[in-house]
């Protein structure tokens, strides 16, 4: 099957991870916290920082980072000048954005959907 989301990259602690959300990761994370709700939130001036980290956390440790903890992001986050705030924010957002395949899709027939006619 075909990945329907877009490589993240990830830092944490002087490390870049690259991660490919799954749909077994989108379960997971919504075990918790609605992703809709968290992008809503994030898109009106109102992040949930708390939940932002859980999301992080959990993308960075299927890019495989050891020892990652949604405490230690939420730290960092907030200690910072921002920045990673604001990316974490941005991935967030982005990393449940499903991205069509454009070299590969096929639109179509003008007969899908249609009874046919005998």
């Amino acid at each position: 099957m075909a990945a329907i989301y877009q490589e993240l990259e990830l830092e944490w602690r002087g490390e870049t991870y690259r991660v490919t959300p799954t749909y077994r990761t989108i379960q997971r994370i919504e075990q918790k916290i609605s992703i809709a709700a968290t992008v809503a939130r994030i898109g009106k001036g109102e992040p949930p920082v708390s939940q932002i980290a859980d999301i992080v956390a959990i993308l960075l440790h299927q890019a495989g980072a050891k020892d990652v903890n949604a405490e230690e992001i939420y730290a960092d986050m907030m200690l910072d000048d921002g920045e990673l705030f604001r990316s974490n924010s941005l991935a967030v957002m982005m990393a449940f954005m499903p991205q069509r395949d454009s070299g590969n899709a096929q639109a179509p027939s003008k007969t899908a959907g249609r009874k046919s006619e005998k």
